[in-house]
């Protein structure tokens, strides 16, 4: 299992990431748009993540083809850090 800290070395992990909504609504394909990502770059991308424990993703109710991505606790409290940090250095 690769750490938090080595799943957001490359590329747009970290775009990835900060684009996961708290609630639970955050689709795969909308979080690969907003970064303007192919599908098969976004799911190594949302591995990596789901490796380090930081999300989890789900089938949606509605749509079995469009999954959800949902932050893990210890995801809710990196992402709310990298807030503060990203906010800081603004």
């Amino acid at each position: 299992m690769k750490t938090a800290k080595e799943a957001f070395f490359k590329g747009k992990t970290l775009g990835i990431f900060m684009n996961i909504k708290e609630d639970g609504s955050s689709f795969a394909s909308d979080l690969e748009w907003e970064v303007h990502c192919q599908k098969a770059y976004g799911n190594v991308v949302l591995d990596k993540l789901e490796n380090a424990g930081l999300i989890t993703r789900r089938e949606g109710e509605d749509k079995k083809t469009r999954k959800y991505v949902d932050l893990t606790e210890k995801g809710k409290r990196i992402q709310k850090s990298l807030r503060k940090v990203l906010e800081a250095i603004e």
